[in-house]
């Protein structure tokens, strides 16, 4: 994967925003593509590749806004990464779909904060990382 930072392989990604469900109900999620990152959904560590995986399951209701964060680390020692070919694929069971795992669709996750009268607004950044 080439470094979004110039001459520097080692850096960090994090997406903030929010992911609202379709139904109510307990969801589980998963990271694909992934060698090391986290995921956060409601504050509560759902996913966390360089540990073998932390898969939990949260009950979350339907039309509410929950917040999401998203962090990846690079390194050069692990070669070419399958995201830089594939992307990351962020994945979930939601309720009353029998255990079958699906991408989350693009509308059901925002960069945008659910309180837009406040004009706070939830953004990628990249940032040099330490080896």
């Amino acid at each position: 994967m080439n470094s979004p930072l110039e001459g520097d392989p080692y850096y960090s990604v994090t997406w903030n925003g929010t992911l609202t469900p379709r139904r109510t109900g307990w969801h589980m999620f998963n990271l694909a593509n992934v060698v090391s990152g986290t995921l956060l959904v409601n504050n509560t560590m759902v996913d966390r590749r360089a540990h073998n995986g932390n898969d939990r399951i949260l009950w979350l209701q339907a039309a509410k806004a929950y917040p999401i964060k998203f962090g990846y680390t690079s390194s050069p020692d692990w070669g070419v990464h399958p995201s830089s070919v594939n992307g990351i694929i962020l994945q979930w069971v939601e309720p009353e779909t029998n255990g079958t795992w699906a991408v989350i669709p693009q509308s059901q996750l925002s960069p945008v904060s659910p309180v837009a009268s406040s004009g706070t607004k939830h953004k990628m950044t990249v940032e040099k990382s330490t080896k």
